[in-house]
C-alpha cells in the first residue's frame, strides 16, 4: 500500500471517530451541525506584496486570494474538536526566491497553509489528535501566527520546511502544552518524495504567560537530506514590549549547523501598531573544521486601522555572509485585506 494511500485511510478513520461522538440521532446530528455554524468564523483573505532585491531591478510580486474558516464542532455536552481550514490560489510574478512547490517565478498555484482537524473529545489528560496540513511543530514559529505575513520566524535553509501533511498528538495544560507529530515531508504534496519524512515536536510553558519558553526536537529527510536540530525559544513580554529569542544546535548530514535568531518588539497602546527589529544567525561547518557564519538582520513595521486592514513593510539586510558572497538587501510591502461574511459575533 502506498503511503498515500494508507494517509487517505487513517484520514477516513479519524473523521468517523469524529463523527461517531455525534450521530446517535438525526436530530443530534443537526444539533451539532447547527453547533458548528454558530461558532465558525470565516474570513475571504486578499493579499498583495512587492519586494525589492538588490542587484534586481524588476519588482517581484506575490498575490494571494483565499479562504480562511475556523470552526468548532460540538454535541450537547462537549466540544469534538476545531476544523481549521486556509486555501489560497497564490500568483507568482518576478519572485526570484520562491517555494519548491511553485514551478518558477511565474506560477500559479492553489497553496494549502493550516488544512486540518483537531479531535478535542478524549476524556482526561489523553491527548488531542489533529491529522492534515499543519506547522511543523518546532519553535517560536509554532506559538506565534506568522501564515500570510511578512515578519516570520521559519527559517527555510534551517529546518528545510514550515507546514506538511501529516499526525500530530497535543494537549494544552494549565502547567505545560506540547505538540508532536509525524509527516510526510511533502509539504503542499500528500506524497512523500524519495521516502521523505519529518518527526518534530516540542512542549512548553503555556503560551499566554508573559515570560513562556520551549524545548524543540526535529528530525528529516527531505531531498535525501537529513536534518536534526535540538531547540529552545523564548518570549518575554514587558508592557508593550516583547523580546524573543530562539536557538539550536543539529546536523545537515555529517555538516554540524548552529542557528539563533532574536527579535525585540513594539505595540503601541492602541495595539495597532507593531514595530519589530529582529537578527538571524546560521552557521554550518566547513570541511576544513572551521564554520561559514551568515548573519542578516531585518526591522519591519505592521499598520492594522481595523480588523480588516493591514499594511506592513519590511527591510532585510546581510550583515555577514559566506565566502565573501555578496551582500543583499530587500525591501517588501504588503498590504492585506480580510472580510468576515459571517459577522455572527
Amino acid at each position: 500500500m502506498s503511503n498515500t494511500k494508507a494517509f487517505q485511510r487513517l484520514a477516513g478513520l479519524f473523521l468517523l471517530l469524529a463523527l461517531s461522538s455525534a450521530t446517535k440521532a438525526d436530530s443530534y446530528m443537526g444539533r451539532m451541525v447547527d453547533s458548528a455554524a454558530d461558532n465558525s468564523r470565516l474570513a475571504l483573505d486578499f493579499s498583495s506584496r512587492g519586494s525589492h532585491l538588490t542587484k534586481q531591478d524588476p519588482i517581484a510580486y506575490t498575490h494571494a486570494l483565499g479562504f480562511d474558516w475556523l470552526t468548532v464542532i460540538s454535541d450537547d455536552k462537549k466540544d469534538i474538536g476545531t476544523l481549521l481550514l486556509q486555501g489560497y490560489l497564490t500568483r507568482l510574478h518576478n519572485t526570484q526566491m520562491f517555494p519548491g512547490f511553485f514551478q518558477d517565478e511565474d506560477d500559479t498555484e492553489f497553496v494549502y497553509r493550516i488544512f486540518n482537524f483537531n479531535y478535542t473529545a478524549l476524556p482526561g489528560n489523553l491527548p488531542n489528535i489533529r491529522i492534515g496540513h499543519m506547522e511543523v511543530p518546532y519553535g517560536l514559529e509554532h506559538v506565534i501566527n506568522t501564515n500570510g505575513t511578512l515578519r516570520q520566524y521559519a527559517q527555510p535553509k534551517n529546518l528545510g520546511i514550515k507546514a506538511d501533511w501529516g499526525v500530530s498528538l497535543n494537549k494544552q495544560h494549565k502547567e505545560f502544552e506540547y505538540e508532536v507529530a509525524a509527516t510526510t515531508g511533502g509539504g503542499q504534496s500528500l506524497d512523500r518524495q524519495d521516502g521523505s519524512y519529518v518527526f518534530s515536536g516540542r512542549v512548553g510553558s503555556p503560551r499566554d504567560e508573559n515570560f513562556s519558553y520551549g524545548v524543540s526536537l526535529y528530525r528529516s529527510k527531505l531531498k535525501n537530506l537529513q536534518r536534526e536540530r535540538l531547540g529552545i525559544d523564548a518570549r518575554y513580554h514587558i508592557g508593550l514590549h516583547g523580546i524573543f529569542a530562539e536557538m539550536s544546535l543539529g546536523q545537515n548530514g555529517d555538516i554540524e549547523i548552529r542557528n539563533a535568531q532574536v527579535e525585540w518588539n513594539r505595540i503601541n497602546r492602541r495595539e495597532n501598531i507593531t514595530g519589530f527589529t529582529q537578527l538571524r544567525y546560521f552557521s554550518a561547518e566547513q570541511a576544513s573544521g572551521r564554520y561559514a557564519d551568515t548573519l542578516d538582520g531585518s526591522i519591519g513595521i505592521r499598520y492594522s486601522p481595523d480588523n480588516s486592514w493591514t499594511l506592513s513593510s519590511q527591510y532585510t539586510r546581510d550583515i555577514d555572509t559566506a565566502a565573501g558572497a555578496d551582500k543583499q538587501s530587500v525591501f517588501s510591502i504588503q498590504v492585506r485585506y480580510r472580510y468576515f461574511p459571517l459577522n455572527r459575533k
